[in-house]
């Protein structure tokens, strides 16, 4: 009771797809990938909370954590389940209790794309996000956006409010 489980899945997909190491140590990353993706769809039937986390081995894995929600998606973690282990369930069990969940007097910081990232997170590869929403302001590209405004500045600004 009260277990989770960080299944890091990414780092033996990533691996196999470098072509980096030698014949065996790709057969045995190979074989522990198996097992590996097995044992995440026995801890999900089995009702164990996945948390998404990863080790970036490799270089090109750094800022990319969201292609553990990919990896665990190809596993069978619905992707809602695999979402919600990468924001809300991350946060209740570092403790912050007021972010992780889009709930009315959190914090939240959004993601805004142009392509369903839910279902396929892969697609924040392809340009696919637009823009984050951090604290009430817009971020694109990496710099702040222009104009900057709010979330509730932007919402009202989309409903025709004013």
């Amino acid at each position: 009771k009260g277990c989770r489980v960080t299944p890091t899945s990414w780092v033996g997909q990533r691996l196999l797809r470098s072509g980096d190491f030698h014949e065996f140590i790709n057969s045995k990353v190979q074989a522990v990938s198996e097992s590996h993706a097995q044992a995440v769809k026995v801890a999900h039937a089995s009702g164990l909370k996945l948390l998404a986390g990863t080790d970036p081995v490799l270089p090109d894995m750094h800022g990319r954590n969201y292609m553990e929600l990919v990896a665990l998606i190809q596993e069978g973690v619905p992707p809602l389940t695999a979402w919600f282990g990468a924001t809300g369930l991350a946060a209740e069990q570092l403790g912050l209790m007021d972010t992780g969940t889009v709930v009315e007097g959190r914090r939240a910081d959004l993601l805004v794309c142009e392509a369903d990232v839910v279902q396929d997170p892969s697609r924040l590869d392809n340009g696919a996000l637009v823009e984050v929403m951090k604290d009430g302001w817009g971020y694109r590209n990496g710099l702040p956006a222009i104009p900057q405004q709010t979330y509730g500045k932007a919402m009202n600004h989309a409903l025709g409010a004013t």
